[in-house]
């Protein structure tokens, strides 16, 4: 057994393959059933073979990120049975987790392995589906399938999610451009370019948001040298104090209200938002500590009492970590970002750690018009930071010989 655990963590197909399984295109997850069923019994196969081969190196591998992120699974099954009972959204609630569970496994063990032909297979993989997204996307402009909602559905779900994978593929990009000790490659730029023309054709304004964070701060990461530039937790201190600015007070409405209405087209309620964190804040106050847990869409606009069906989540992240599990989920979740962040900040002289700060921020750009539910890509590139250490000796080569 030990020896087919080295041939699989010394396999770029090995990688590949848990990548693929791990990250299921939504039109597959949404209209091709057969197969959304053989990727949920690969991706459980995939899990437990994971589970073995970490238990074969457990005093190695177990530390406070891992049972952090158990801690956080347990709270939100505690918390679905506590409100739901056991029963769909019980199942819907380990169909988030196990993704994420198993992709973290994954990468503390390929880290400590092949770390260069573990990023480069999540980057082959993201890239693949990327230009998939955006050849249908021209192709099929009015998208390949609507939900309930009447709205348009594309290879990766709706425009809005698109950017999910977008930074992650753009991550785990950059990572493989370090890895060939250059600054910029072909393949990385029409990649760039790509998911950018996409979200400006879409006019997704949460997504542009991001992406150009990502761009704007990955030009200055070759300039700007100060840690506290790169700092995670600088910019968790600033995504919590968007959080209250936009979602709890919305102070957004008098303020912003030139560049929302004006530069963006949008209106002040952002695209009805403000309307439903209100009536989301109201049923929090009813069940602060453990939420209501992980809900079906059904369920989730019983709760909010809001019958728009395009309302199926909070579309704010810290909204959705409240209504799921309370207080003790987000407290949780902190301290996953907090470890990270530890991490990131003794490597801040390093590009990899650079690269995934950013990326980090640019999630947390998003997160304050919209929240995904748990997709898999930002516990990627979070669990990225945490291993960083085994990323960075390739760039730092490339840092001194920058520096000189």
């Amino acid at each position: 057994m030990k020896t087919i655990r080295e041939k699989c963590f010394n396999s770029y197909w090995f990688y590949f393959l848990a990548a693929v399984l791990f990250w299921e295109p939504d039109f597959i997850k949404q209209q091709v059933r057969v197969v959304d069923r053989l990727f949920d019994a690969g991706n459980v196969a995939m899990l437990l073979l994971l589970v073995v081969f970490y238990g074969m190196a457990l005093r190695e591998l177990v530390n406070r990120y891992d049972l952090t992120a158990v801690l956080l699974g347990l709270v939100l099954i505690v918390s679905t049975i506590h409100y739901s009972g056991i029963g769909p959204n019980l199942w819907k609630c380990l169909k988030y987790e196990w993704p994420i569970a198993a992709m973290i496994l994954l990468i503390e063990q390929g880290a400590r392995t092949k770390p260069q032909k573990m990023i480069r297979a999540f980057y082959h993989m993201y890239y693949i589906n990327i230009v998939i997204n955006f050849v249908l996307s021209m192709i099929f402009r009015e998208g390949l399938f609507t939900e309930i909602d009447h709205e348009a559905q594309h290879w990766l779900g709706n425009e809005n999610v698109f950017i999910v994978s977008m930074l992650a593929g753009l991550c785990c990009g950059y990572l493989d451009v370090l890895r060939r000790g250059k600054k910029i490659t072909a393949d990385y730029l029409i990649l760039h370019v790509l998911c950018i023309m996409q979200l400006v054709w879409m006019w997704s304004v949460t997504s542009m948001l991001g992406i150009a964070c990502y761009t704007a701060l990955l030009a200055l990461a070759w300039v700007v040298h100060s840690g506290w530039f790169y700092s995670l937790k600088l910019y968790s201190f600033l995504w919590v104090c968007a959080f209250f600015f936009f979602t709890v007070f919305q102070l957004h409405k008098k303020t912003l209200k030139w560049l929302i209405t004006g530069i963006f087209h949008k209106s002040v309620s952002l695209s009805k938002r403000t309307k439903l964190w209100r009536r989301i804040l109201k049923r929090i106050r009813k069940r602060p500590i453990l939420g209501y847990g992980v809900l079906s869409p059904d369920d989730f606009r019983k709760m909010t009492r809001y019958s728009n069906k395009h309302w199926v989540h909070a579309h704010n992240y810290i909204l959705e970590l409240l209504i799921r599990g309370g207080v003790m989920a987000v407290g949780v979740f902190a301290a996953l970002v907090l470890w990270t962040s530890q991490e990131l900040k003794k490597l801040h002289y390093t590009m990899p750690a650079r690269v995934i700060s950013i990326t980090l921020c640019s999630y947390f750009v998003i997160f304050c018009g919209d929240c995904f539910e748990m997709r898999t890509p930002f516990y990627v590139i979070l669990t990225l930071g945490y291993v960083c250490r085994f990323l960075t000796e390739p760039s730092e080569r490339m840092e001194e010989k920058h520096n000189e």
